[in-house]
């Protein structure tokens, strides 16, 4: 599975060394996983996902929306249908924070 780090290292304004190095791997190695052409173990997942500001199920689950083209669905939702699909994906990931709200 690819996963979405261009998207969100762009969005950081970071460059590939960059979250390399806050991710603990060398940039080789990041720049085959931007390009979906190595697979990451669960270690260096939370990492990356923590060098990129999100989580490891935040990487994953982005990267299935992206892929089943729902994020671009997601985008045309009016702002309060947009909070439902957000809490119910927090929800389905098992968000503890959301089961307070």
């Amino acid at each position: 599975m690819k996963l979405r780090l261009k998207e969100l290292r762009k969005a950081l304004d970071l460059t590939q060394k960059q979250v390399a190095d806050l991710a603990g791997i060398s940039v080789s190695y990041y720049t085959e996983l931007e390009l979906g052409r190595k697979q990451i173990n669960a270690n260096r997942l939370e990492g990356l996902a923590k060098a990129l500001g999100t989580t490891p199920k935040g990487l994953i689950a982005g990267s299935l929306l992206e892929r089943d083209g729902l994020a671009e669905a997601i985008d045309q939702l009016p702002p309060e249908a947009k909070e439902i699909v957000r809490r119910l994906v927090d929800l389905l990931l098992g968000n503890s924070s959301l089961r307070r709200a």
